[in-house]
């Protein structure tokens, strides 16, 4: 994967999800629980549905990944759509969660990030990296839209209640001495300057998301408790 590739990944933060895929259409009817009534309905989670015309979509823009596309296998191709939707439905059920705390990406949002991924691509690079991956520069705006929506709601509904001490700080540092960063590539933040303070915001941002990560599985399950799952298994 190219350095810095945003079509897989948002400017900062991606811990949770990397789904490798293009724009994922939602559209919001219906009530909570209902069972799919559309042929073409894969995954419903609440008032949101994901059909099949889009995955297909999704993973031939996913496809566009692979060095070569004849290179995939018929059993690479069965573990990718496999992975496509697995990572779907944990992304709906965000998108769901967001929709019920009223949560959005405003026009302000989406482009402060886009003027944050730029500045990593000089000159017409970014562009071209687009074409290279056949992803038009629409559907990419409106997958990153997505992406910056799901790190929102991860932010307000999982994050904002997790604390760091300045007793996990200075075990951190303990696990972490300032001499073992670089040449040492396994340092957690081996691309920041290790003074304190002057790293303490870039390290509790290291420490939360870690907890996060160990919140996650159990946040999700919730999420399909509160919701409902409904897949329809003869289309996946």
């Amino acid at each position: 994967m190219m350095k810095n590739n945003y079509l897989y990944k948002t400017h900062e933060y991606n811990l949770f999800l990397c789904v490798g895929m293009s724009i994922i259409l939602l559209s919001f009817f219906g009530s909570c629980g209902r069972i799919p009534e559309n042929e073409n309905e894969v995954i419903r989670a609440g008032k949101s549905v994901i059909t099949t015309e889009y995955i297909n979509q999704v993973i031939e823009i996913t496809k566009a990944s692979y060095p070569s596309i004849e290179s995939i296998s018929t059993n690479q191709m069965q573990r990718l759509r496999k992975k496509v939707i697995e990572e779907l439905v944990e992304e709906v059920l965000i998108i769901e969660r967001a929709r019920e705390l009223n949560l959005s990406v405003t026009a302000e949002e989406l482009e402060s990030t886009i003027t944050g991924i730029r500045k990593d691509y000089p000159d017409d690079t970014f562009e071209t990296m687009l074409l290279e991956q056949a992803i038009s520069y629409v559907l990419w705006k409106k997958r990153l839209k997505v992406r910056v929506l799901v790190e929102k709601t991860i932010a307000w509904d999982l994050q904002q209640n997790i604390t760091i001490t300045d007793a996990e700080i200075s075990a951190f540092h303990q696990d972490y001495p300032k001499q073992t960063i670089p040449p040492h590539s396994d340092h957690p933040l081996k691309s920041e300057k290790v003074q304190i303070p002057a790293n303490t915001d870039a390290i509790k941002k290291f420490l939360k998301n870690e907890k996060s990560e160990a919140l996650y599985p159990a946040w999700i399950k919730g999420l399909k408790e509160r919701y409902g799952l409904h897949i329809n298994e003869d289309l996946i």
